[in-house]
């Protein structure tokens, strides 16, 4: 296709304006429009379009979850141990 060619379909496309600065060859890369109406095919939930990844899902979250339950029995694991330490202290 020739630069002429690719220049005049740019401008008589009305979403698209030539600009007279810039040089054909960039406007040689234009992208050209398919060639048969496309249409929608609806909305495909991610759980359907990436079956085989439903477990890593969110595992940021889990894993986040899971330290802080971690913890939390460290915690009071450690506060027990403590209560009992005193006890033994006082007894």
């Amino acid at each position: 296709m020739r630069y002429k060619d690719v220049a005049d379909r740019l401008a008589a496309t009305p979403s698209l304006a030539v600009d007279a600065n810039a040089t054909l060859g960039a406007h040689s890369l234009a992208v050209v429009a398919h060639p048969r109406p496309t249409r929608s095919k609806g909305v495909v939930l991610w759980k359907y379009g990436f079956r085989d990844y439903i477990e890593s899902y969110r595992s940021r979250q889990r894993r986040k979850n899971e330290e802080r339950e971690h913890l939390q029995r460290l915690e009071e694991h450690l506060l027990s141990h403590d209560a009992r330490l005193a006890y033994e202290a006082n007894a």
